[in-house]
């Protein structure tokens, strides 16, 4: 009897041995030590990486900022001319009127566009989830403080884009693209200049005059309260070089300083001696039926004996330009329209 309990007393360590060995092994199958693998060795000695966003602060027109030092989702309101030229990633751009000079370009480049009309759409900028807003500095405190609360939200000046891009580009890390967008505008000017030389070379005189609803407005060559080039027609003056006949500079001269235009009518007209006549009919933002109609009325005072007398009109150097980017801002606008003067004169 005594030899038997001794027996089942060895079996029943035994078992609980072989129990305890297999247990250790299942453990070491689920569960294998780190150290054991080297790649994952690797990954434990290294430190732990900071999910922080960075940022940087920006001074603007509505003051200082803190933004994403490299963001991701821009949303445009009215500044796409100088955005889409330092090449951002535009996620959506709030612009001016429908038919936006600019349209066609977003569109290949995959970027939303929406119209404003008389009030910004906050919820359709909110649906895009922007870690950054850049709008023009005309806007409301009110309009900024609604798209603060949605993102970040910098405001600089569009009239004055060769300033204002600098700003940008350093905002945005781009400040070598900022540049090289100036000096290739510059680069441009200086070509259109060399195509028309003889047309230049004439010192010839211009007016630029925007026609709409039947209002007609001269414009000068820029705003002189300005204290940075300022101008929808200031491309025509100071970058191609066409001057000012004395009647108009006259006008010029008494005019409130801080605008860029004076209206006129129709019994002013024959007052005007320019070598040339820019039309500049309808807006920016002109619907369609708008800018029919602007253009039937221009048709209509085109009829006139007054406007038939004027010495451009009877040497046949009248020419209709493109509103939707000469009643805009930036350096694709101002290009554009350096363009369109030169087809327009060199196939005359």
């Amino acid at each position: 009897m005594k030899k038997k309990i001794t027996f089942m007393l060895a079996l029943a360590m035994l078992t609980m041995s072989a129990c305890s060995a297999q247990g250790t092994a299942g453990t070491q199958t689920q569960e294998p030590v780190l150290s054991a693998d080297p790649v994952q060795t690797e990954e434990a000695s290294k430190p732990e990486q900071s999910t922080e966003l960075q940022t940087i602060v920006v001074d603007h027109a509505f003051g200082t900022t803190e933004i994403p030092a490299e963001p991701e989702r821009i949303v445009s309101v009215y500044l796409e001319d100088m955005l889409l030229a330092l090449e951002v990633p535009l996620k959506l751009a709030v612009t001016i009127g429908e038919d936006n000079y600019l349209s066609e370009t977003m569109s290949q480049r995959g970027i939303a566009t929406a119209a404003a009309g008389e009030n910004v759409n906050f919820e359709l900028i909110a649906e895009q989830d922007p870690d950054l807003i850049i709008t023009m500095d005309v806007i409301t405190p009110e309009v900024y403080e609604s798209l603060s609360k949605i993102a970040p939200t910098i405001a600089f000046s569009r009239r004055a884009w060769h300033e204002s891009i600098i700003s940008l580009g350093e905002a945005l890390g781009r400040k070598d693209q900022a540049m090289k967008v100036i000096s290739d505008y510059d680069a441009h000017v200086a070509e259109a200049k060399t195509k028309l030389a003889d047309v230049l070379a004439e010192e010839p005189t211009a007016a630029a005059i925007r026609f709409t609803a039947k209002t007609m407005r001269l414009y000068f060559p820029n705003v002189k309260a300005a204290e940075t080039r300022q101008g929808y027609v200031t491309s025509l003056y100071e970058d191609l070089g066409f001057g000012l006949e004395d009647y108009i500079n006259e006008l010029w001269s008494e005019a409130d300083p801080a605008r860029e235009n004076t209206q006129i009518s129709m019994e002013i007209l024959p007052e005007l001696q320019s070598d040339y006549i820019f039309m500049i009919v309808g807006s920016a933002g002109n619907l369609t039926d708008a800018q029919k109609q602007d253009l039937a009325d221009f048709d209509e005072m085109q009829n006139s004996d007054v406007w038939k007398g004027l010495q451009a009109v009877q040497s046949g150097r009248v020419y209709n330009l493109e509103s939707r980017f000469w009643i805009s801002d930036g350096p694709l606008a101002d290009t554009m329209k350096i363009d369109q003067v030169v087809e327009l004169l060199l196939n005359e």
